[in-house]
């Protein structure tokens, strides 16, 4: 059964800087600052809400900030959006078989990092999912059919990672006739970096961006870490856990987020891309990372793999940590959620 919460509790860390004494005998006094407030703003990009908030002690500053935020979140939206016709992972897609396509060296950077999780999760996570998943209709409110094992199969020959032929001097990608791919398991995480990214050059060093439960702090709120509440994937009035988080990413996956029912029985959104079936044993994942890109690829995976190749993925990588619910309703905790050392996610940022 659930545990009703799961609460940990945070450590204050605070680090002092010497300064050396000023020759004059009488050092002029420092400007009093304001007192530090917080601003933030709500709207939506890549089909979910969006909410960004920040501290600091100019409220013009903090404003600027937000909307540059969310400007950037749009554009990249737009570069990794498949459902419009004119962007470049579309026409990617749209030239499979053909030449290869140019594209933007930050789509050959997060492309490789995906090849990276694939490899890492043995293909449960995997752009080319893409193939098979045009074949299921998951915003169907009615009339929702289940695709015949034959024409799965037949979609699943154009699965895999090693399909992606990317040309890193030419800034290419290059894809075989019958594969398509898509960005929606890493695209939202990585706009999430982004985000945090120019927040920071901006001089913003407290912080979270949230889009639709993909999500990522920098500082803290008010000199605390900031609690993360973690949602019961079968009853909206419970929670798993609450996660007090300093400068790390989190992301929810789950079977509730969207899903159809034929004859009784739940079809989830997350397909396991080597089956081309949604997965059912799995319940929630949430994920904790460094990033958010990183985050939100191996929430994804590691649903699809399951708690217990799930959990022996998590367990090895440095970092991360893992919630994870069962199709039976039981929760399944990574080695460094479960020790009694643990203060506070506080994790360094690595780059895989």
């Amino acid at each position: 059964m659930f545990r009703k919460s799961f609460v940990l509790s945070c450590l204050a860390v605070f680090l002092c800087q010497g300064a050396a004494l000023a020759q004059t005998p009488r050092p002029e006094k420092a400007p009093k600052q304001g007192p530090l407030i917080k601003r933030s703003a709500s709207t939506s990009v890549m089909g979910t809400s969006l909410e960004i908030a920040v501290l600091g002690r100019e409220g013009q500053k903090l404003d600027g900030a937000i909307r540059a935020a969310i400007k950037e979140m749009k554009r990249v939206e737009a570069v990794f959006t498949t459902w419009k016709k004119e962007s470049i992972i579309s026409k990617v897609n749209r030239d499979a078989g053909g030449e290869p396509v140019v594209v933007p060296k930050e789509v050959i950077t997060l492309t490789k990092r995906a090849a990276w999780i694939s490899k890492q999760s043995e293909g449960a996570f995997d752009l080319t999912w893409g193939s098979v998943g045009k074949l299921w209709d998951f915003k169907a409110k009615k009339d929702a059919l289940v695709p015949s094992k034959g024409r799965i199969k037949k979609a699943l020959a154009g699965i895999g990672f090693d399909k992606i032929k990317i040309d890193e001097k030419n800034s290419t990608l290059w894809l075989p006739k019958g594969t398509t791919i898509g960005y929606g398991g890493i695209a939202k995480g990585y706009g999430v970096d982004r985000a945090i990214e120019l927040l920071k050059k901006r001089g913003i060093k407290n912080a979270i961006v949230n889009a639709g439960g993909d999500l990522r702090t920098i500082g803290t709120e008010f000199g605390k870490p900031f609690n993360i509440t973690i949602k019961h994937p079968r009853d909206k009035n419970k929670y798993l856990a609450i996660l007090p988080v300093a400068n790390a990413a989190i992301v929810s996956s789950g079977d509730y987020e969207r899903y159809i029912t034929i004859g009784g029985k739940r079809y989830s959104h997350i397909l396991d891309p080597r089956s081309g079936w949604p997965v059912e044993h799995t319940q929630s994942v949430t994920l904790i990372a460094p990033d958010a890109a990183l985050a939100d690829a191996l929430a994804t995976g590691v649903f699809v793999m399951g708690p217990k190749k799930g959990l022996e993925l998590v367990n090895r990588l440095k970092g991360v940590e893992a919630l994870i619910v069962d199709a039976k309703g039981v929760l399944h905790l990574s080695k460094g959620l479960k020790s009694p050392k643990k203060k506070v996610l506080h994790v360094p940022e690595k780059k895989h």
